[in-house]
């Protein structure tokens, strides 16, 4: 018995990992094929309803919206590209919030192919998950897993609870250069070469095409790893500074054309205050709940914020890590255990130690509303540790057989009982005559108010908008430019005369009235526009689901 344990567990001390031969092509096409197959079997049905579900929440419309506007703007306009036709008469309004610029370039030939963007979308979506899972094996491997362990590392990272409960925001997915970015640190500082540096600063930009929040943690972790990897002697030293000031050169070259719409994009915004800080940052508490749905563990409390205060990291994961802690290499045991508290910390926010110095001193850090987003460095510290502690189960039939078992019930507590997703709003026809009309403002009702900006329908009448491109007065995105909260609040007395006035004066000319979600303000509202001379009807539909009437709203 006692042999066995000790065939089984090895001994307590450090385990000695052999450096694995290169990747070949081919595992890695095998690794890609493997997490395709666990991402359809985790998102289904998502794969069978490709052009009519997405997952709950109003930015997977958003999100559509994105991906289709890059698509029809850059062949026609690409200096304007982020003057999205949102927020009128604002400018940069698709640096309002993360442009998503390289997600909307995997799409964009699809939807000039003329493919849907509902499935455009969900297919990036999808992507995501065999593009982390695959970096994340690459990383592993590339540190001394073995193909076991990577399985079990790529699983950790692409499939934890916390990338499911963000399924609807696709930048919070779009994550896989994070695990790219620590392999060319890895080998810029073990072999001192220039490529490894070059190949740093492009994962870096990379991440911040297409997710500027992820990069913004990207740096700061690796700032840590490159301090905690670098070797102590001097001539080192300046061998890792010169490789960090051309990783740093690419990667400012690269994303520089990137940040000038953003530098010019908040200042109509204010930015990010310090209460909302404060009303997104989690506590170590939140670090107990999964996803919504999943398979082992309860729903999280009703008084938890289902999406970004989900932080759980999973049990398997953690009880992986905690063996690579105890018997991976040293040297990398205690650089990702470090990268583990550290991300923990300032994945708290303000609850945690270090967040606020970065958000006082670091100008990135003022634009960013949830830190617990920084779960995603915690993620990959917990997938690079997991992956090294199962590899040292490796030395007989029954630690391979544990092995084994960990990494599917790794998957399996991932796994949600009911995988929730909506129907994607049918576009009305309306919308289709809408864009055969002469070029000019439009204003959709009802309208948020501005202390209820949850409660909108803005992200429905933005993916209608795909259909006609007419300049749009409403507008969801990350931040709100100040004119439109004041738009909002002269809208509160629609359809009074004080506020067509205030229309007019805005330059708006056709006004959209939906009887969703109120019927009864619907129907008043119709009345008294009826009586309303400066306004005549258009057009209107019965889609089944709701009444909509278009006026045109003669000039001065």
């Amino acid at each position: 018995m006692e042999k066995d344990r000790q065939s089984l567990w090895g001994s307590i001390g450090r385990a000695s990992l052999q450096p694995s031969p290169p990747v070949s092509g081919r595992e890695l096409a095998g690794a890609a094929a493997g997490f395709a197959i666990l991402t359809a079997l985790l998102t289904y049905p998502q794969l069978a309803r490709l052009h009519s579900h997405v997952g709950i929440h109003y930015d997977a419309l958003f999100s559509i919206w994105r991906l289709a506007w890059f698509a029809h703007q850059l062949p026609r306009d690409p200096l304007h590209l982020f003057n999205g036709n949102i927020f009128f008469p604002e400018l940069n309004t698709l640096a309002l919030s993360d442009a998503v610029l390289l997600p909307a370039l995997f799409a964009a030939p699809l939807l000039w192919l003329g493919i849907s963007p509902v499935v455009a979308y969900n297919l990036v979506v999808l992507a995501s998950f065999v593009a982390a899972g695959v970096a994340a094996y690459f990383l592993a491997r590339s540190l001394g897993a073995s193909a076991l362990g990577a399985w079990a590392g790529g699983v950790v990272f692409a499939f934890h609870p916390y990338r499911f409960a963000h399924y609807a925001q696709l930048e919070l997915l779009w994550s896989c250069w994070i695990p790219l970015a620590f392999w060319a640190l890895h080998r810029a500082i073990e072999t001192h070469r220039v490529r490894y540096a070059l190949w740093l600063g492009l994962f870096v930009a990379l991440q911040a095409y297409s997710c500027l929040y992820y990069a913004v943690f990207l740096v700061t972790a690796l700032v840590v790893m490159a301090v905690l990897l670098s070797v102590r002697s001097g001539g080192e030293l300046l061998q890792l500074f010169k490789g960090a000031v051309i990783a740093l050169v690419v990667a400012v070259a690269l994303i520089a054309p990137y940040a000038i719409p953003y530098r010019q994009g908040h200042t109509g915004t204010g930015g990010r205050a310090l209460e909302d800080l404060e009303r997104w940052s989690p506590t170590a508490a939140n670090y107990a709940f999964a996803q919504t749905g999943n398979w082992l563990y309860p729903n999280p409390p009703g008084d938890v914020d289902p999406f970004e205060k989900v932080l759980f990291p999973g049990a398997v994961a953690v009880l992986l890590a905690s063996i690579g802690l105890m018997r991976a290499p040293r040297r990398l045991a205690v650089a990702y255990g470090v990268l583990l508290i550290v991300a923990f910390d300032l994945s708290l926010g303000l609850n945690g130690i270090g967040y606020r110095w970065l958000y006082e001193f670091v100008w990135p850090y003022r634009q960013l509303r949830v830190p617990g987003r920084f779960f995603v460095i915690l993620a990959l510290a917990l997938s690079v540790l997991a992956a090294l502690g199962l590899t040292t189960l490796r030395g007989s039939r029954r630690g391979v057989a544990l092995a084994g078992l960990l990494v599917v019930l790794a998957v399996i507590e991932n796994a949600s009982r009911s995988f929730y997703l909506q129907p994607v709003p049918q576009t009305p026809r309306l919308y289709g005559w809408l864009a055969r009309q002469p070029t000019a403002p439009l204003f959709e009702w009802p309208a948020p108010r501005t202390d209820a900006l949850g409660l909108t329908q803005d992200p429905r009448y933005m993916y209608f908008s795909i259909r006609h491109w007419q300049p749009l007065v409403n507008g969801y995105s990350g931040l709100h430019p100040k004119a439109y909260m004041t738009f909002i609040e002269r809208m509160h007395s629609f359809p009074a005369s004080d506020a067509i006035a205030y229309l007019k004066q805005y330059g708006v000319r056709y006004v959209i009235l939906h009887s969703h979600p109120d019927e009864k303000q619907y129907a008043s509202a119709v009345t008294a526009l009826r009586q309303n001379a400066q306004l005549s009807r258009l057009f209107s539909e019965n889609t089944g689901f709701e009444q909509i009437t278009v006026y045109l709203l003669e000039p001065e």
